[in-house]
């Protein structure tokens, strides 16, 4: 079969076909079609050049390419193996960052660069350091010539595969075609231009027409020598093996000088160091480093829950019985594997023999191999999960799953039990994990597929790859030192923001920590830290005030292009933070004549020190803190330019400046008050914890089991059948939870719930406050915020779960042994979620607002949707968010000390609520203030993050510091804080069941309402929560939710509710009274001398009545100022509410809907009233409609008589 292509193909002249060919291998349409055009170029360099024959056409080369049986080759159909990286990748060396081709399966740009990282750090004999200058020279030649052929073909780095699925080879236009053909064909003078070594080139070269016509896919000549030579021309036939060649040479030489087995040691320390970055991004860290007793496996010990440790198994080829003849061979897999066997049990033997062992294991076997297949035999049984897995492939999961500690170990966990049920076949250990992300981090067999197999084709996690490079988009820039490079990460994961920072682990940022902005392609500006960072306190400072001048220099960045003419490569800004321990006492009053800024600058090094003047700036509502710097730092770049003799237009760039930093709210350190902020946060809080998908998922099986031993058939239910299943449900999971919390010891469950409460309270207090800059700082539209809308859905979902959990735990605290971990967490925290969602499902049918779908799926899936529901919500939702950015831009301003306008208070009104407060609760309202004041003041203070204090201490602190007697405590504490009782689901009186149903808002009983847990005598607290729920306790007094009980209350709440309601009416007045062509009356009692009244009464007051005289329409305007509702039993009241009639009082839509009848009725003694003249009654119309002051889902869920409108949509109407 080859014989056939040798005739068809020797009909032309190899040369030009050869250069055709190779240029094919440029278009990332053709990267699955590597193995064709390697048997193609094979073929093509086995034969001798002949000007006699004559050039290949387009469409010959298409026939030879595509269409196969016509010409008889049909067979070469199957010479397509799909491409598993990017097309496109740089690698960081000597001299730059160097655009090549990672190859097909193996990426061998990510091989290289360990190897290189291993030649920087090889400890070598004094006769064998000629070995690396050699070396050093070959690889920059290499990597030199691959970043020409790629530039001259237009290809930059982090280009994607174009696979249409059809392996059809792609050919180009003849224009195009040449430019690509030029591209891969160098002659000597362009190399020596170019000043690379030709005798270099010639060790990777072969003449053309000089290669056996016998074709073995894994030894062709080309797989070592990837470049032809034909006369004074070199073409790059193979460019997707260059970097493999040149990896298999380095190991030839290092034979040559023997020193290949420390080379493999020092590859081995590369790649240990690669696994350690890796497990640091997913939010493990180094324990401890174990010895082994071989230089290709290192071990490392990391945390991954408090029961738990991962143990990281790196292996490297050792790169014994290196053949130097051939590539792509296999190591000795049995030495390998009877070393990684030896290495796992010591380590469990080590491990046990800890004071406090852990009870579960995951061991990562990282393997890295160089084009050598390492076969591993793992056939033990060790009782602990193992993860398989390419270090190109953990480096990407870590990329994708940072912070995600336990991601891994569950998924290891996930696929064993799905290997017990399905036969799985795959490649590789990436094309498994990114089925299981796609599928919700579960396995589930597509549709379609057999019950008991799945195979996966072998670039299925491509796209992992392809968006871990999306989000950290790895190159190498120049350093700030002369004529070092360096390897850098993005920053953002934006692709239009090019600021980045140095791609290394966290021990070695901390010595080389600083952003570098990409101006243009060639020029960049590093901002970095003067000194070495000493500690975390620091490091704060310096990140927030780094990131901030990043960022600004580079909105100017279009402004800077004049730095083009600049005679280096980079400008460094030096940054020292002066007195940088004084920063958050600093006084909030600047003084105008104190400057914080100094600097001085030589060649390319700009020092800018910033004192702690600098500090009070950051206390503002505005970024004048950071214009100032910028216009400072600025300056300094003009002064630096202007030495070169360079002009930079310093009041063009300032005036960019000026318009960039517009709205004022957009700044990038935001910091409210001192002693208060981001930098000095109140103890040490873990990260917050949303709900793990993985548990969901485990949580649903667990309910499909449930209904399906029930033996029914949801799609068959009644819409009350369904909400009485749902009902069951949701018991049986409150059962699961009562059943696993019982085991757990208490006051470490207690204290480890509160801290997991705080920190999600302390990352909405921080969302909140920072939403207005983020949206101002990266105005993307719909992105941001989808983006902020998914991270309040989760952080939602997530604090109500947690919530529920303490309020459990509170009134049943378990009498266990067991100790908090993360996965146990996790798994009550998935329960817990599922209960109120079911419950709220459940309200929707009980209130008729919705129809629920129930659904049991063939593989054990569950899900319940209610349609209609759900999309209005939806979209309902997403509206709310932008409301809410909106509102909180609006109100920025007021989270600052130094905002001008203040709120004045009616003393009268305060006196009132005072004497309903204590009324209510039995507290006068001073010592209730004194004793938050006090709880505050505590928590405030402390190391930790939780306060657990005895009651009688903190009974003695409240006496003898405030004077509050001890009654009057415990009081506050009756009012304020959750404890135990005899059942949860049951509370004694004044309480209601549904006071502890945790899908209901504004409850008696919730740990928001109730911020203190009493235990065992100690009350237990914490600063963030408690200073939340004190905000949400007094706010419900003043937005009329809080269910008062006396008289007293009833009426003040009744009063301020009326008032605000008044207010309301007045801005809705006011925005019509805007338009000068109509007439507007607000508080209408009646017209001229006719009351609005009906046979059974007053019919109330019309809140605004509005006439347009040329349009002949009068509008009546019912203004109501209602809370929104959050939770479907809300709903239910705010549409009976709006538009239900009760016994004895009908709603508002209906009273509304008979003043408007009442007009029509009096419509002529309505236009005499305000002097207007008509003929003809029939052309005016009476058109009602009802301002709300919020959003509501409700006039959407349910069709209306009259219009229901919030003031903000006002302006869409036309009047």
């Amino acid at each position: 079969m080859v014989g056939e292509i040798f005739r068809i193909l020797s009909s032309y002249n190899s040369f030009p076909l050869i250069g055709k060919l190779a240029a094919l291998r440029l278009m990332p349409e053709n990267a699955d079609c590597h193995l064709r055009l390697d048997l193609l170029c094979h073929c093509v360099t086995s034969l001798t050049p002949d000007k006699a024959k004559g050039d290949i056409s387009e469409n010959e080369l298409n026939d030879i390419c595509n269409n196969l049986e016509k010409i008889g080759l049909e067979f070469l159909i199957n010479y397509m193996y799909p491409s598993e990286n990017l097309f496109t990748e740089n690698v960081h060396f000597i001299g730059g960052g160097y655009n090549v081709f990672p190859g097909i399966s193996l990426n061998s740009a990510f091989q290289l660069r360990l190897l290189i990282n291993g030649l920087y750090k090889i400890n070598l004999a004094n006769e064998q350091k000629e070995f690396i200058d050699n070396i050093f020279l070959v690889v920059h030649t290499i990597l030199s010539l691959s970043h020409e052929m790629l530039k001259k073909a237009g290809l930059n780095y982090g280009v994607f595969v174009q696979n249409e699925g059809n392996f059809e080879i792609k050919v180009p236009s003849k224009n195009e075609l040449e430019k690509l053909v030029s591209a891969v064909t160098f002659t000597n003078s362009e190399l020596s231009e170019l000043e690379l070594e030709i005798d270099i080139l010639n060790e990777f070269c072969c003449e053309l027409g000089s290669i056996k016509e016998d074709y073995e896919p894994d030894q062709t000549i080309l797989n070592l020598k990837p470049l032809v030579k034909y006369q004074d021309n070199i073409i790059i036939v193979s460019p997707h093996l260059i970097l493999s060649s040149l990896i298999h040479y380095i190991f030839c030489k290092a034979q040559e000088y023997n020193c290949l087995n420390k080379l493999a040691a020092a590859i081995s320390d590369a790649a240990e160091l690669s696994s350690e970055m890796s497990m640091q991004k997913m939010g493990s860290n180094l324990l401890a480093d174990l010895n082994t007793d071989y230089f290709f496996l290192k071990a490392g010990i990391y945390n991954l829950d408090s029961d738990k440790v991962a143990v990281t198994l790196t292996v490297t080829d050792p790169l014994d019985d290196y053949d130097s003849n051939q590539m792509f061979t296999k190591a000795n897999g049995n030495y390998v594997s009877t070393a990684l066997k030896n290495t796992i049990v010591n380590t469990i033997e080590f491990l046990g023999q800890q004071p406090s062992p852990p009870k579960s294991i995951l061991f990562i076997i990282a393997i890295q191999n160089f084009g050598r297949e390492i076969s591993l035999s793992i056939d033990q049984e060790f009782g602990f999960p193992f993860l398989v897995i390419n270090l190109e492939s953990l480096s990407v999961v870590s990329t994708l799953e940072q912070d995600e500690v336990l991601r891994l170990y569950k998924y290891v966990i996930c696929k064993e039990h799905f290997k017990n049920n399905v036969d799985l076949v795959y490649y590789d250990e990436l094309d498994l994990f990114h089925f299981y992300r796609s599928q919700g981090y579960q396995f589930r067999l597509p549709v379609g597929s057999e019950k008991a197999a799945l195979f996966l084709r072998t670039n299925t996690g491509l796209p992992l790859k392809q968006e871990a490079f999306l989000h950290s988009r790895i190159h190498a820039v120049p350093s700030r030192y002369k004529n070092i490079t360096v390897e850098v990460s993005s920053v953002y994961s934006n692709s239009q923001i090019p600021i980045y920072f140095c791609n290394v682990s966290k021990e070695i940022l901390k010595e080389h920590f600083g952003f570098v902005i990409e101006i243009t392609s060639s020029r960049w500006i590093w901002v970095v830290p003067k000194e070495n960072i000493i500690n975390e306190f620091e490091m704060k400072y310096y990140y927030l005030v780094i990131d901030m001048l990043t960022y600004w220099i580079w909105q100017v960045s279009s402004h800077l292009e004049a730095i083009n003419q600049f005679p280096y490569e980079t400008i460094n800004v030096e940054v020292s933070l002066n007195d940088i321990e004084e920063w958050d006492r600093v006084s909030v009053n600047y003084d105008e004549g104190c400057n914080p800024f100094c600097s001085s600058s030589c060649e390319n090094n700009i020092y800018l020190s910033i004192g702690k003047p600098f500090a009070a700036l950051l206390f503002r509502a505005d970024n004048l803190a950071e214009k100032k710097s910028m216009m400072h730092l600025l300056h300094c770049m003009a002064d630096l330019f202007e030495r070169e003799g360079i002009l930079l237009e310093r009041q063009v760039l300032l005036e960019e400046l000026e318009r960039v930093m517009l709205p004022k709210e957009k700044k990038k350190i935001i910091v409210t008050n001192p002693g208060q902020s981001e930098l000095t946060p109140i103890g040490l809080l873990p990260p917050f914890r949303p709900i793990q998908p993985e548990d969901e998922n485990g949580i649903i099986k667990e309910i499909s089991s449930f209904v399906k031993e029930k033996k029914i058939s949801p799609e068959n239910l009644t819409e009350k059948e369904k909400s009485s299943l749902l009902n069951e449900i949701v018991g049986f999971l409150f059962r699961k939870l009562e059943k696993e919390i019982a085991l757990f010891e208490p006051h470490t469950l207690i204290n480890m719930l509160i801290i997991y409460n705080d920190s999600a309270v302390k990352k909405r207090m921080t969302s909140d406050l920072n939403v207005p800059a983020f949206v101002a700082c990266y105005p993307e539209g719909e992105n941001a915020l989808k983006q902020i809308e998914k991270e309040t859905k989760e952080l939602n979902q997530a604090s109500v779960a947690i919530r529920f959990l303490i309020e459990y735990v509170a009134a049943s605290p378990p009498k266990g042994n067991h100790d908090f971990t993360l996965e146990k967490f996790d798994r009550l925290l998935a329960i817990a979620s599922r209960i109120i969602s079911l419950g709220q499902e459940s309200d929707l049918i009980r209130y008729k607002l919705g129809k629920v779908d129930i659904i049991i799926e063939k593989d054990g899936g569950f899900s319940t949707r209610a349609s209609k529901f759900a999309d209005i919500y939806s979209s309902f939702y997403y509206s709310i968010i932008k409301g809410e950015v909106h509102q909180r831009t609006e109100n920025f301003k007021y989270n600052w000390i130094d905002s001008e306008d203040g709120v004045k208070e009616d003393e009268s009104a305060f006196v009132q609520f005072k004497a309903g407060f204590n009324k209510e609760f039995g507290l006068n309202y001073f010592d209730f203030v004194q004793l938050a004041g006090m709880f505050l003041e505590i928590s405030i203070r402390r190391e930790v993050p939780d306060v657990c204090e005895p009651i009688d201490k903190l009974k003695l602190v409240a006496k003898k510091n405030y004077g509050i007697a001890e009654e009057v405590f415990d009081q506050f504490v009756a009012i304020m804080s959750l404890s135990k009782r005899s059942s949860f689901l049951n509370p004694s009186k004044p309480f209601e069941k549904y006071d502890v149903w945790p899908w209901r808002f504004n409850r008696e009983l919730s740990y928001l309402r109730r911020p203190l847990i009493l235990h065992d005598d100690f009350l237990i607290f914490s600063y963030n929560h408690l200073y939340n729920s004190l905000y949400y306790f007094v706010s419900l007094f003043f937005n009329g939710t809080f269910k008062a009980k006396c008289l007293e209350m009833k009426q003040y709440i009744s009063k301020y509710v009326n008032e605000t309601g008044e207010k309301f009416n007045q801005k809705v007045e006011e925005y019509f009274r805007l338009n000068g062509d109509l007439i507007v009356r607000s508080q209408v009692k009646k017209i001229g001398k006719h009351k609005i009244q009906s046979e059974n009464g007053e019919l109330g007051d019309i809140d605004v009545l509005v006439i347009n005289p040329k349009k002949r329409i009068i509008w009546l305007v019912e203004c109501k100022d209602l809370n929104r509702a959050r939770t479907p039993y809300e709903i239910h009241h705010e549409h009976c509410k709006l538009f239900i009639d009760s016994v004895g009082d009908s709603c508002i839509v209906t009273k509304h809907k008979r003043r408007a009848d009442w007009l029509e009725r009096n419509l002529q003694i309505a236009l005499s009233n305000y002097n207007i003249e008509t003929n003809n009654l029939r052309q005016w119309r009476v058109m009602p409609f009802i301002v709300i002051s919020n959003s509501m889902i409700s006039p959407i869920l349910f069709d209306s008589s009259i219009k229901v409108i919030c003031l903000d949509k006002l302006v869409e109407m036309e009047f």
